[in-house]
């Protein structure tokens, strides 16, 4: 009945209520911990409730906000006379009540399977708690929220499909990986229960996402190199050519592909990073990063310069693997990356903390509170200004690596970034992941 369509971080989740905060300012708003994250109600949620929570920056199913009268133009809601919070998007907003930061929002399940016709004995005691979904009986309930005008992300891994000579005619099966979707620690810090394991933690820069590559790629004949071929001549059918993409679409594969499209900055800001970096792109090796400051007279992100003067730009590090011959992908230990960054000039994201995940609570955690690991690294690394920025600019947030493990990072982002993010698309501005 509920079901993924897509893994990705903004599926809805089946949660139990637990016991709440009450709001320092308000006397008719509660506060709840909801799998990581804090969420504000009224008085009608109590302890206990089972709920399905949405997260920022999600889009709602229509039928659903409808039947519960959550718009906030009531014309949209199935009691005319009734008014939401809601906007016609179908956005799930950071919001600020007075004073105190919302990650998301509840809904009663129950209301949700109502609203689909789905009766009462045909769910009741089926649903397991922390259950992610985004889809009910097939029905899509809830996605990424994509601005108007824009077009969803071709999923990662998926060169997008081009007239004339096209991306997955051109490299070969297996060989060349986008960035995974980053995951977002609250509701990851399960991953993080071993004292022992090794964890990286970093700065999470806003900028645009960046892919480089050097890889096996087929070799384009000429008409007479095929002839010499069809009569026996050893003519290369394959050779290491190097590439770069954006977060999700191949934009250059050397002498073989050149996509016209820059995307939403309308300049080749990916291009110029690969001029700079394409003498260190070694065969089978992938390069990750962020590229943050200006594109021409334009910041790449609103408010977020890093440094840069206008015209510049930097090119920053955070993850790199070197593809295997049976098509399986070696990820590189950070320090590796780090070794590997110092002995070329690459910069490499910076480092906040390096070490056991024992060694982190004991020099940041609040024992007497018996604070979480989850909670130690909000209190002491989010809601900051950008150090790199000018004044009273967000940091975006960290990302943590747990390098006794799969090595894949996860994002936790500071609410004041989340607001900011909210804004910003509401101004209809690029957002990057």
């Amino acid at each position: 009945m509920l079901s993924i369509s897509t893994p990705s971080n903004y599926l809805a989740k089946v949660v139990q209520l637990g016991k709440p905060q009450k709001h320092p300012n308000a006397d008719k708003l509660l506060i709840w911990n909801v799998s990581g994250y804090e969420v504000i109600t009224d008085l009608s949620s109590k302890e206990g409730d089972i709920k399905v929570f949405f997260p920022v920056e999600c889009q709602i199913h229509d039928t659903i906000l409808s039947y519960m009268n959550m718009y906030a133009h009531s014309e949209l809601n199935i009691d005319k006379t009734k008014v939401g919070y809601i906007s016609d998007s179908r956005r799930v907003k950071a919001v600020k009540l007075r004073g105190v930061v919302s990650d998301g929002i509840v809904l009663p399940l129950d209301e949700i399977m109502a609203c689909f016709h789905i009766p009462e004995d045909h769910w009741k005691d089926r649903f397991l708690i922390g259950q992610e979904f985004d889809t009910i009986q097939g029905e899509i309930i809830c996605n990424k929220y994509v601005p108007a005008g824009r077009t969803q992300s071709s999923t990662p891994g998926q060169p997008r499909e081009r007239k004339g000579n096209r991306v997955q005619d051109i490299l070969l099966p297996n060989q060349f990986n986008f960035h995974y979707d980053t995951g977002k620690l609250p509701d990851n810090a399960w991953r993080f229960q071993n004292e022992d394991d090794q964890i990286v933690i970093t700065d999470k820069w806003h900028g645009t996402s960046a892919v480089y590559s050097n890889l096996i790629a087929k070799n384009k004949l000429t008409f007479w190199q095929k002839v010499k071929r069809f009569f026996g001549a050893d003519i290369r059918t394959k050779e290491w050519s190097k590439l770069y993409a954006s977060r999700s679409v191949v934009k250059f594969i050397d002498g073989k592909y050149h996509t016209p499209d820059q995307g939403y900055y309308n300049t080749d800001v990916w291009g110029k990073v690969f001029s700079e970096i394409q003498h260190v792109l070694f065969p089978a090796v992938t390069i990750y990063g962020e590229i943050v400051g200006y594109t021409g007279e334009k910041m790449i992100q609103k408010g977020y310069d890093y440094g840069c003067k206008s015209g510049d730009h930097q090119f920053v590090v955070y993850r790199m693997t070197t593809n295997i011959n049976d098509g399986r992908v070696h990820e590189w230990e950070w320090s590796e990356i780090v070794d590997f960054c110092v002995e070329h000039g690459l910069n490499y994201v910076p480092v906040i903390f390096k070490g056991t995940i024992k060694s982190f609570m004991t020099a940041y955690s609040d024992f007497q509170n018996n604070e979480s690991f989850l909670d130690a690294l909000k209190r002491n690394f989010l809601e900051q200004d950008c150090t790199y920025c000018k004044k009273g600019t967000p940091a975006e947030g960290i990302c943590v690596r747990n390098e006794s493990g799969s090595k894949i990072a996860y994002k936790l982002k500071s609410k004041r970034f989340l607001l900011g993010e909210s804004a910003a698309l509401d101004a209809g501005e690029e957002v990057a992941e």
